[in-house]
């Protein structure tokens, strides 16, 4: 699973869903193997996701008539979920730590600041 990781990561983000396109069928199904091993081990869970999705939207047709495939689209299907929900979870925690902090920042700015009229430049002057 690790080389799996490592070589979907070395693929460009451009690229990686015409590299998914060309995947025979049975590649596809060992690949959405490792990514069912990725996903519970939590690793490259933006990656895997992103995969994940886009082999089951392209060969949908495909994946309904098979029948050995039920069980790990369900398997898959729980684990984007809930990994992806810790995600959303995680980026929800510092998003609003980056702006308790700024709201700090800006408290202890204002606290110490003395305004200058005498100097007042303007910062979008050079751009």
């Amino acid at each position: 699973p690790q080389y799996i990781l490592w070589v979907l990561r070395s693929v460009k983000s451009a690229e990686l869903e015409q590299s998914l396109l060309v995947l025979p069928l049975n590649h596809m199904e060992r690949l959405m193997y490792y990514l069912i091993i990725l996903l519970r081990n939590g690793q490259g869970v933006e990656l895997c996701s992103r995969a994940a999705v886009f082999l089951v939207k392209s060969h949908q047709n495909q994946l309904v008539g098979h029948a050995k495939m039920s069980v790990p689209l369900r398997e898959l299907r729980r684990l984007l979920k809930l990994r992806l929900a810790e995600a959303r979870d995680t980026v929800g925690y510092n998003l609003a730590a980056i702006r308790m902090i700024t709201q700090v920042s800006a408290e202890h700015k204002s606290r110490y600041h003395v305004p200058d009229d005498t100097v007042k430049q303007d910062v979008l002057k050079g751009l």
